[in-house]
This record gives structure tokens, C-alpha cells and sequence, in this order.
């Protein structure tokens, strides 16, 4: 992380990481709010994204209408969260990935996620992995399929994983909640209800965040769930990496995976590709005095000849998502399961607010990929979509799995 001290206010973060630790946040957060305070925060958030969002033009938004819309319900607000609710609505507006407007007590919560990951099928939730504990020893409580009804009694339609892709409400999603709090989680398993006791986990330090298994003896399962230096330093990427090598074919499952930063993909991609191939460029703001930065393939990595398939779904986001869509533009992966979130722009910002109201950043800059384009908004479609169905569920199988092993385990002809 580094910093820009202008007039002591503004911060930038690196490569689409989420992480706020130096900023400051008030320590009131239900506190009632006046039109005054009101005014000057919107104006505040307003102004950042005028001046320092990365497309001037706003997207194509009328930015100078949504401030006549917007405005005086801002001001009408009575307390901190209404006037939260109506800037993220309004920052929406803009359909860009990678903007933050959380209360400090909204962070904290976000920090804590539920001890799994979970699909969505014709309208129905189930359990599709659950987290490594990194440093319990603890007994699994759910497996492939269960299906979520309630969470602490809110039904589970109420949750949404983490996201980057636009701003959530935290608060009623029962996905979040305070550092070690136990949820009852309601499931269905072979046609009976139980109620499972879940300690909520530190995202990603409470987890194992990479996981490697072996589907057969020469195929290689690597389950990744943030592409983060910080959660994969480079001496542990490489005994990783050293283990993959061994093998014939490579799952790399990107589902649900979020965020992280551009070495670990330039690594990854270096293996797969060879050493110095042009990967994104990101493009700050026109008439910016910031350079335009490009990442190129890692040239030290050793290269890895087997079949690759890479899975993703509509949860990976970001730098994920950069390298799905390297491996696609490349040919040197098969992309199967579902288009990703578009979630892509991109190296962010930190913005103070009157009164340290809340964590406010925006993305200043633009991802390209290798061809020019940008995925922002579209995503990266798969070369094979595939999806986990009510009946896969049921029957306990991760088709999205199964279709890659039978890729890699092909023949080439």
C-alpha cells in the first residue's frame, strides 16, 4: 500500500484490493445525521467521482442530473444508514466494480463471512465448499449439496457472498457478521431439516485460501479463493506450483474467487504462457499525471505442459477474472462453468469524507487485456458453460468439476 498525501485526505490502494486498514472511520455509526453534515458528505462523494473516477464521462451517466435527483433525498436523511443507502444507490448508478461506501461497523461485519461458499439453482441456495480452517483441526458440518433455508432465521435468499462487483447492503445479509459469531444455519440433507451451529471465519486470514487436491494421481485440483500476495507469498505460490508441475492436467476453480493482486496472476500466467507476454494494462483517468501501467507474463516460472481448464462462475471477480480472460485470449486454458461478474476496473483511490462518515474509494483507472478489450460490466464468457443443477446437487456431484477432469484427461488430438 502506498500513499499520496494530498492535503492529507486522498490514498491509493494497489492493484483491486480491498483492503482499508489505514483509513480512518467514525466510531458512532448509528448517530443521527443534520442537512448540513448531509450536504457536505454528498457533495464530498459527489466531487470524488467527478473528479477522480476514471472515466470523466461518468460511464455515460448524467452525473450533473443524478446530483438534482439525489441530492435532496440525501439531505432529507435522519440518520447515518439512510444516508449510506442512498449514496451506494446512487454510486451504482455509475455500474462500475470496485467502488467502496462502508460504515466502519458495516466494514467489521464484512470481514466475516459464513464458513462456506454457495450456489444458487432455480431459485435455491446449497452448500458447494465448505473453508479450510487454517488453524483448527475441526470436523466437516457440510457437504456438497446441503441446501440452505435460514440463516439465524432470516431466509436464505437474504444472502449474497462477498462481491466486488457493485455495492451491497451489509446489514440483513446473513452472510456477515461480527469475528467469531455463531450462526444457526437450517439445511435440508437427504430430504431431512438440521440446524448446524457455524462459527463465522476471518476473510481470507481464517481460511485456507488456496487448496490443493488430486482428482487421480497426475490431476491436479487447485481450489483458489483470492489471488493475494498477502494469503500466497511467493515461496508458498512456488511450493505450490512445484507440486501442480507433477502433474498431466491442471483444474484451476476460480469460482468464488475474489480479488488479490496482479503477481500471483503474472506468475500463473508465466507457466502457462512463457515468460514476457503482454497481459492488462491499466489506464488511468485522461490528463491524469498517473502512467499507464502494464503487467507482463512472469519469465521465471518453469512451464507447465499439461491440459489446463479453469473454472469460474458469476462470483469470480477481479484479478480472477484478468486471468480467466488471459488464459481465454491466449487459447492456453479452457474456461468452463459461467460468465464471470465483470468485475475488472480497477486500482482504487481512497477519498475522505467530512466528519470521518465512512470508507469511500473509486477505481482511477481502467483495465485493457491483451486484445484491447475491456470486461467491465461483461465479463468473461466461458468456452463451455456449465451448470450445477438442482438434481447435481441432490445427487451429491460437481458437474462443473466433472467436465473439466473429462477435458484434461482428453487426449489431444
Amino acid at each position: 500500500m502506498y500513499f499520496d498525501c494530498v492535503h492529507g485526505m486522498k490514498y491509493l490502494i494497489t492493484r483491486r484490493n480491498a483492503f482499508f486498514a489505514a483509513l480512518s472511520f467514525p466510531i458512532f455509526g448509528g448517530q443521527s445525521t443534520n442537512e448540513a453534515l448531509n450536504d457536505r458528505v454528498f457533495e464530498a462523494v459527489w466531487e470524488g467521482v467527478r473528479d477522480e473516477f476514471y472515466d470523466p464521462n461518468t460511464r455515460g451517466v448524467d452525473w450533473l442530473g443524478v446530483k438534482e435527483e439525489f441530492r435532496p433525498r440525501a439531505q432529507a436523511c435522519t440518520s447515518r444508514e439512510q444516508l449510506l443507502s442512498v449514496l451506494r444507490e446512487m454510486l451504482n448508478r455509475l455500474h462500475n466494480s470496485h467502488i467502496f461506501l462502508y460504515s466502519r461497523e458495516e466494514w467489521d461485519l464484512l470481514q466475516n463471512v459464513l464458513p462456506f461458499c454457495f450456489d444458487r439453482s432455480s431459485g435455491r441456495l446449497f452448500v458447494r465448499y465448505e473453508f479450510q480452517s487454517r488453524t483448527l483441526a475441526t470436523a466437516k458440518q457440510f457437504e456438497f449439496g446441503d441446501e440452505i433455508l435460514s440463516v439465524d432465521g432470516t431466509d436464505a435468499h437474504k444472502l449474497r457472498p462477498v462481491t466486488l462487483a457493485k455495492l451491497q447492503e451489509v446489514v440483513g445479509n446473513p452472510n456477515f457478521g461480527p469475528a467469531d459469531s455463531i450462526a444457526e444455519v437450517q439445511i435440508r440433507r437427504r430430504g431431512q431439516i438440521a440446524f448446524v451451529k457455524a462459527r463465522r471465519v476471518a476473510r481470507p486470514a481464517g481460511f485456507e485460501s488456496v487448496v490443493l487436491e488430486h482428482l487421480k494421481p497426475n490431476i491436479a485440483l487447485l481450489r483458489m479463493f483470492t489471488l493475494g500476495t498477502k494469503e500466497l507469498p511467493a515461496q508458498r505460490l512456488q511450493q505450490i506450483w512445484n507440486q501442480v508441475r507433477a502433474s498431466d492436467g491442471l483444474i484451476i476453480d476460480l469460482r468464488n474467487c475474489v480479488g488479490g493482486d496482479s503477481k500471483v496472476s503474472n506468475f500463473i500466467a508465466g507457466s502457462l504462457l512463457g515468460g514476457g507476454k503482454q497481459l492488462f494494462r491499466e489506464v488511468p483517468r485522461p490528463g491524469s499525471a498517473k502512467s499507464v501501467s502494464v503487467d507482463y507474463s512472469d519469465p521465471e516460472v518453469p512451464r507447465f505442459s499439461g491440459k489446463v481448464a479453469i473454472l469460474t462462475n458469476s462470483n469470480t471477480e477481479s484479478q480472477p477474472e484478468a486471468l480467466a480472460a488471459i488464459c481465454k485470449e491466449y487459447g492456453c486454458a479452457r474456461l468452463i462453468g459461467e460468465r464471470t461478474a465483470g468485475a475488472l476496473n480497477g486500482w482504487t483511490i481512497a477519498i475522505g469524507l467530512p466528519d470521518r462518515f465512512a470508507r469511500f474509494a473509486l477505481p482511477y483507472t481502467r483495465g485493457i487485456s491483451p486484445k484491447g478489450f475491456e470486461y467491465e460490466g461483461r465479463g468473461v464468457d466461458p468456452d463451455e458453460k456449465v451448470i450445477n443443477t438442482i438434481e447435481d446437487f441432490r445427487l451429491h456431484r460437481d458437474q462443473i468439476v466433472i467436465e473439466a477432469l473429462r477435458y484434461v484427461t482428453t487426449k489431444q488430438d
